[in-house]
């Protein structure tokens, strides 16, 4: 199923993604994390205990959810969704982005000084994570001063995919 969920999300990366049913049984926590979906919490839906889960992409639908007693015979309650209600965002509100200046020259430029970095205190550490640790911070470091980062302020109407070009 996770393949599918990826496949859905990149094919359809607009798209609302719903799954609810009796998930009691499983262990979601890696499927979660895989997959990027949240699990809301919908209160009870059998006696005390949660056992149908509704999971999504999209959290703002949490508060379009509710629980009712079922007009089937189950013992299970129903879980009510509001699939037609859409995300309410304050237009004045704004975010900032900074992003990487990935033009040709200033990737020209990271990369000689990439090429031309003393590596040595790196590749001589005896331990695979002090010396990752110590790669990560270097390229970091070359990062920040060689490619200059832009910060862009965007309204919350505007597309989550930015391209900074």
């Amino acid at each position: 199923m996770t393949i599918l969920i990826t496949y859905l999300s990149v094919t359809y990366p607009q798209s609302v993604l719903y799954l609810y049913g009796d998930f009691n049984q499983l262990d979601l926590t890696n499927f979660l994390t895989d997959t990027g979906l949240c699990q809301i919490d919908t209160g009870p839906t059998r006696g005390r205990h949660a056992l149908d889960r509704f999971i999504t992409n999209s959290l703002w639908i949490q508060n379009q959810i509710s629980v009712a007693k079922s007009c089937l015979n189950t013992d299970h309650y129903a879980l009510l969704v509001n699939c037609t209600a859409r995300p309410t965002f304050n237009h004045n509100t704004r975010r900032v982005v900074t992003s990487p200046d990935i033009r040709k020259h200033n990737l020209d430029t990271l990369a000689q000084s990439v090429h031309f970095q003393d590596w040595s205190h790196i590749t001589t550490a005896t331990d695979v994570d002090t010396a990752y640790s110590l790669f990560i911070q270097q390229l970091s470091f070359l990062v920040q001063t060689n490619v200059p980062f832009r910060r862009i302020t965007v309204a919350h109407t505007h597309r989550h995919t930015l391209h900074l070009l």
